[in-house]
């Protein structure tokens, strides 16, 4: 017997196959947190339903239960994030972050922060993928800070010097040298290097207004910088695999 229908507004973060003719969606909504959603029927000419089974998409949704499974039986597009898929480097990222979403465990409390981060993240990304470095790095660290999983580097670890010039960070303890005890000391584990400026936009992530989050001007070797600590990082907190990831982003970036 189906549930009483539940209207929500959220975001697609992926789509896949089910069965011959339908399709199931990870859908983010800022007051359930992420649920699979069945699309039936996508696969038959002239399906109405077929808008909802597109990934990066906003739109309002008329969903019930049966069973344990949610059903789709009405969507409503608001916003297409369509320019994602004219570009590369964008569709990339934006792929990376429909499936951290949809892969992490999101609690009603924190949903809000989630959907909103999100929402923002796929405008930018459509608006202007050309600064998909400095997206893709804010999300993944505004994400971890969500999470409760990152810090702000203020403070060398060694001789509690402020850190405004190029530093080393550890991607497991969260401590950071400044350059001089770098070079004093021998190190356990490998330290990644960071310049002032990268440092600077890492702290600016974690609390600026999310209208104003992507709004960092960087040098190349910055952002590369930023792409590849903040992807190290979430793989080292998450125990995730995102290598490939990295060296896509560098291929299809430079």
């Amino acid at each position: 017997m189906a549930s009483e229908p539940i209207s929500l507004r959220g975001v697609i973060l992926t789509s896949r196959e089910f069965k011959d003719k339908d399709r199931i969606i990870s859908f983010l909504s800022s007051t359930a947190g992420v649920i699979d959603i069945c699309v039936k029927g996508t696969g038959k000419q002239g399906s109405k339903l077929q808008s909802a089974t597109i990934p990066f998409v906003v739109c309002d949704v008329v969903i019930s239960m049966t069973g344990s499974f949610y059903y789709l039986k009405e969507v409503s597009l608001v916003y297409s994030n369509s320019e994602i898929y004219q570009n590369l480097e964008a569709l990339v990222c934006a792929n990376h972050i429909g499936s951290l979403l949809s892969s992490s465990y999101i609690e009603q409390t924190n949903s809000r922060e989630f959907y909103e981060l999100c929402v923002y993240t796929y405008y930018k990304l459509s608006e202007k993928p050309s600064d998909f470095k400095i997206i893709y790095s804010a999300f993944n660290w505004r994400f971890l800070n969500i999470l409760g999983l990152n810090i702000q580097y203020d403070l060398c670890s060694g001789c509690s010097s402020k850190l405004d010039s190029y530093t080393y960070l550890s991607l497991t303890t969260g401590e950071s040298y400044c350059n001089p005890c770098f070079q004093k000391k021998a190190y356990n584990e490998y330290l990644f290097p960071m310049s002032g400026a990268a440092i600077k936009a890492l702290n600016y992530f974690l609390t600026a207004d999310l209208k104003k989050l992507f709004s960092v001007n960087l040098d190349n070797e910055s952002l590369d910088q930023l792409v590849d600590f903040t992807t190290k990082y979430i793989d080292s907190q998450l125990e995730g695999t995102y290598d490939e990831l990295i060296d896509l982003l560098k291929k299809i970036g430079s």
